[in-house]
């Protein structure tokens, strides 16, 4: 099938079938209004939940429905961008700001009614870099002044913070799942987080956690609620399975009765851990009076029937029945190899992607996934050392490398002078200031812009400071521009020399600044840019979609709302899916639902890789398939193989042959499934 055809078979956003027309045409009966009651839609891979949102719009608009009364709430700002071009198209009357995730639209409430919130106009943001910055020595100020154990690492707890504050329960309900002795007491926790608190006080600032507790609290009120909520008729939201408890309750808050409400699921992508996922969705019908309106969407027009067999036998053994969803493309057999070890897996991966761009094949058009950070090491060295062009998505914040955060930082600083750690960071960069200096003149200007440093104060007494009139001048510039773009291109003049004397690959780094830059110019205001890059951070220099020849290496979160011609899923052992960390029966189940989100991502050719062997610190290991892949499965596959540890080449050229003449070996060890 070539790239046009796969394409082609994509539903449009205008096309729609029996009952995704059901769908997007409910409770339109004519013209007018049509705010109809709470409506969720559910459907399996590929069977058109994004078109029918789109579709659902356009109805509602052509039926006289007021586009600026539209909120569309999604997952991700992937998702964000990709939804706002399908509804852009279908109607143009809908604002690319009226599409946004959770994060984002509670960003902006606060934002237009903090001082009625008891908010400084003016509030940072931080991200989870600058949160784990102001963590850090909170956490270290009360370890040192006790005898008792220290507390965990500060990116720990602000984990364990991040949860408790998602599933809405109290910490010691929370701490309780751990083993006895684990972790410090509630008490200890309580008074680590509230000392925390009082520090993001100090600095003006919120955490991406504190806005949707912020935004929940808020709601509480029934006049701001209904203050907030009368700005929208319709609210629509994607990626419903992986609300936190939370979201659900802002969400309530929006639409106490559900009118106007529409919400679309796979309720088998339920890998959040934060989120109520089955058992959510099977509360949403009766949390409405009337009841809400299920419907279900039928038809996968991604997956083939096999891979669909395939996602079913997988569900099979857990909470989440197969959907009958009927595929229609005439693709292969998922393929099950079992191969030697980690680097063997690794060769196989690389060799087959070789195979691939030689016969002329986009490398554009496949995936390789994973769930477990280190799964993908090996695979990722193996490109590297034979060239082969990749593009990496594994949800690390691009906003995170030095130089970024850097030049992100004097921007932040110059319109939000009380950011302290904003500040903190800009001021270190110039050359005589160290870490002493810029907090006594953070101290002295108590929130002020630069420009209205006393040199005579007596905090500076004594401190041998270098002129900052230059530096504060062009920090004054940026606050006072009108523009994004202009005001990132005097950061970008102020930072070049400044990285010039920090870095020896100063003009790499700069090209990441200067798409930036690029990116500046598309948006109207500085402020509301900037805090967008700390809660929802996309990498303008970096895309979310594979180029030309690139092949893509993400993790199984990350691959969600994508889809490749060709998936392979690496380490599906015991220990990577389901992870080691896997314990409860909540979490053995997300597990499988992570493994169904990854072999969904397929449109046709599907590899499962299992390594037989691991060989960490220096010993082998016997390692099994993964549970999910017992049963059923090996009833829908009919290709299995086992590759050895020998010769790359050798190892390669065997399983290929082994492929093309259809041959089954029986795995003779180290367990997995039997042929």
């Amino acid at each position: 099938m070539s790239r046009d055809d796969f394409e082609r078979d994509l539903p449009s956003p205008r096309a729609l079938d029996r009952t995704q027309e059901a769908a997007a045409s409910f409770g339109i009966s004519g013209p007018g209004p049509h705010i109809a009651g709470p409506l969720m839609v559910l459907g399996g891979p590929g069977t058109g939940k994004k078109t029918v949102l789109v579709g659902r719009i356009e109805r509602l608009v052509v039926a006289r429905a007021d586009p600026a009364r539209f909120l569309v709430v999604v997952p991700s700002p992937d998702a964000a961008l990709q939804l706002t071009t399908w509804i852009r198209a279908a109607v143009p009357a809908i604002a690319s700001d009226q599409v946004m995730t959770f994060h984002s639209l509670a960003l902006r409430i606060l934002r237009s009614h903090a001082r009625r919130l008891g908010l400084s106009p003016d509030f940072a943001i931080l991200d989870r870099t600058d949160a784990i910055a102001v963590m850090t020595p909170v956490r270290d100020g009360m370890s040192e002044a006790t005898s008792e154990p220290p507390l965990p690492p500060a990116d720990l707890c602000l984990d364990i913070l991040s949860e408790a504050t998602a599933r809405s329960v109290d910490l010691g309900g929370l701490l309780a799942a751990y083993p006895t002795g684990l972790l410090p007491t509630e008490t200890r926790f309580d008074a680590l987080f509230d000392r925390y608190r009082e520090e993001k006080g100090r600095q003006h600032s919120l955490d991406v956690d504190d806005l949707l507790t912020r935004l929940a609290s808020a709601l509480t009120d029934p006049d701001f609620a209904e203050l907030v909520s009368s700005c929208w008729d319709h609210v629509l939201v994607s990626g419903y399975e992986d609300l936190s408890p939370l979201q659900a309750t802002i969400l309530d808050a929006f639409r106490p009765h559900g009118r106007g409400l529409t919400v679309f699921a796979d309720d088998a992508q339920a890998i959040d851990v934060h989120a109520g996922g089955t058992a959510q969705i099977a509360a949403f019908a009766g949390r409405y009076d009337p009841a809400a309106t299920v419907m279900r969407l039928e038809t996968s027009y991604r997956c083939s029937p096999p891979i669909l067999r395939l996602a079913a036998a997988i569900l099979r053994d857990g909470a989440c029945m197969p959907r009958p969803l009927a595929g229609f493309h005439a693709w292969p057999e998922p393929r099950i190899l079992f191969v030697d070890d980690d680097a063997a897996q690794a060769r196989l991966v690389a060799g087959e992607l070789e195979a691939a761009r030689a016969a002329g094949e986009d490398l554009c058009r496949r995936a390789i996934l994973y769930r477990s950070p280190g799964d993908s090491v090996l695979v990722e060295a193996e490109f590297i050392r034979r060239r082969i062009p990749y593009l990496r998505l594994d949800g690390s914040p691009w906003t995170a490398r030095a130089h970024v955060r850097g030049f992100l930082s004097i921007l932040r600083y110059a319109v939000s002078p009380a950011a302290r750690l904003s500040g903190l960071r800009a001021l270190q960069m110039m050359p005589g200031i160290d870490p002493t200096a810029a907090k006594r003149i953070l101290e002295a200007l108590a929130g002020r812009p630069l420009h209205e440093l006393d040199p005579s104060s007596p905090i500076l007494v004594g401190a041998d400071l270098p002129d900052l009139g230059e530096f504060a001048e062009k920090l004054a510039t940026i606050a006072a521009s009108a523009s994004a773009v202009w005001a990132c291109y005097v950061a970008a003049e102020l930072y070049r020399p400044l990285a010039e004397r920090r870095y020896v690959d100063a003009d790499d780094r700069m090209a990441d600044v200067e798409a930036l830059l690029t990116a500046s110019a598309t948006v109207p205001e500085l402020r509301p840019w900037l805090d967008e890059l700390a809660i929802d951070p996309i990498a303008p220099g970096n895309p979310v979609m594979a180029a030309p020849g690139q092949v893509t290496l993400s993790t199984i979160q990350m691959a969600r709302d994508r889809a490749w011609e060709s998936v392979t899923v690496l380490s599906c052992t015991e220990g990577s899916i389901p992870s080691v960390h896997a314990e409860s029966a909540v979490e053995l189940e997300q597990e499988r639902h992570a493994l169904y989100l990854a072999v969904t991502r397929a449109a046709g050719r599907l590899t499962i890789l299992v390594p037989r062997w691991s060989s960490g610190s220096g010993r082998r290991r016997a390692r099994r398939a993964s549970r999910f892949l017992e049963g059923h499965v090996a009833k829908t596959t009919v290709q299995s193989a086992i590759l050895e540890g020998t010769d790359p080449k050798d190892a390669i050229s065997s399983i290929v042959r082994q492929i093309h003449a259809g041959r089954h070996e029986k795995d003779d060890g180290g367990g997995g499934i039997p042929d």
